[in-house]
């Protein structure tokens, strides 16, 4: 942890009225029980004034500090969602000017290119059907399923009991 981050923790503290020694020793122990924090208990509990006091102070900005990584937390999860949508807007603008453009363009330094859509497996095994599928070579003995080998059946047009072959409809947008 970094010298600043520690001086800062140390300035709250203290307006909680935790000695320094004390700080130190929460600090390090990362909020573990440790015998160094045994230690700054057991000097405390002679004084059951300074023990409440400190253990007030303790809880109030331990909760403080709570709320403010939910606060944060909040603040980032809705710049992330902000961000995602800016990002979709951005897509369909590309896809827009690629229709006019065709499916490579470039636009200042980058490179856009439309991907064709990618096939993908998506099923489960059905009871029972492990045997058939390790006989057709479409899982290993261990039962590892082959995605890319079931997937080359289902484009055969063969039957996979379980799985199906699913496409997009839209290309995929690169920018590179």
């Amino acid at each position: 942890m970094s010298t600043t981050a520690n001086d800062a923790r140390r300035a709250e503290w203290r307006l909680h009225n935790l000695k320094p020694t004390y700080m130190a020793a929460l600090e390090e122990s990362g909020g573990e029980f440790t015998p160094e924090v045994q230690a700054l208990e057991d000097e405390l509990v002679g004084n059951a004034d300074d023990l409440a006091e400190a253990g007030v102070g303790l809880r109030a900005h331990a909760r403080g500090m709570q709320e403010l990584c939910k606060a944060e937390k909040r603040r980032i999860d809705d710049a992330a969602r902000y961000w995602a949508k800016l990002e979709g807007l951005a897509v369909r603008w590309i896809r827009i000017a690629a229709q006019e453009k065709g499916n490579r363009f470039e636009v200042g330094t980058f490179r856009v290119s439309m991907q064709k859509p990618r096939s993908r497996v998506e099923g489960e095994v059905p009871s029972g059907q492990e045997d058939a599928l390790v006989a057709r070579e479409l899982a290993r003995f261990e039962f590892k399923l082959d995605r890319v080998a079931i997937g080359n059946e289902l484009k055969k047009g063969a039957e996979v009991p379980g799985f199906e072959l699913v496409t997009p409809t839209e290309r995929t947008v690169v920018v590179k």
